[in-house]
């Protein structure tokens, strides 16, 4: 995967849902891509994202995981919403997953940490098909945050976004 230019430093005033986007390249998204031809096919990799919330009051917050490069990609998992009461935590996504050309599915697992509480592993909500790798690049990925309420004090930055 090639280097994401971080940390990512992002204001949520708002209610909807916001995918993390590039700070190099502000009209784009954070993605973190598997090149092709890589030696991860059929083996068990790891996808990795850290960093902090801050939250302007009382609220919830939900942190999701993507296969693409826009929300409107493929759903890999959703935290649901976790309550942070006014504060700044640390949160990561942390998936594990395994695909293979000849099947052409992504599959595997994601957990959540998000202010000082686990979102147990469990399995993908949706597998991604037509990943092959030959593809270039085999699988992109997206992360995005919602919060329950607007706040001027509301914060993600994203420190490490990878994937290998």
């Amino acid at each position: 995967s090639q280097p994401t230019p971080l940390p990512a430093l992002q204001a949520y005033n708002l209610t909807t849902e916001v995918a993390i986007i590039n700070p190099a390249i502000p009209s784009l998204n954070l993605i973190v891509a598997i090149p092709p031809n890589t030696t991860l096919e059929q083996t068990p990799f790891e996808l990795n994202a850290s960093g902090y919330i801050t939250t302007g009051a009382s609220m919830t917050v939900t942190a999701k995981l993507y296969q693409g490069t826009t929300t409107s990609g493929t759903l890999l998992k959703s935290s649901g919403a976790v309550t942070q009461n006014s504060a700044t935590a640390s949160f990561w996504i942390h998936a594990k997953l395994i695909y293979n050309s000849v099947g052409g599915t992504l599959e595997g697992t994601v957990d959540f940490y998000i202010n000082r509480g686990i979102v147990a592993s469990t399995t993908l909500t949706n597998f991604p098909t037509g990943i092959s790798n030959t593809n270039d690049p085999v699988a992109q990925f997206i992360i995005s945050f919602q919060f329950s309420a607007a706040n001027a004090n509301n914060v993600v930055n994203v420190q490490k976004f990878s994937v290998g």
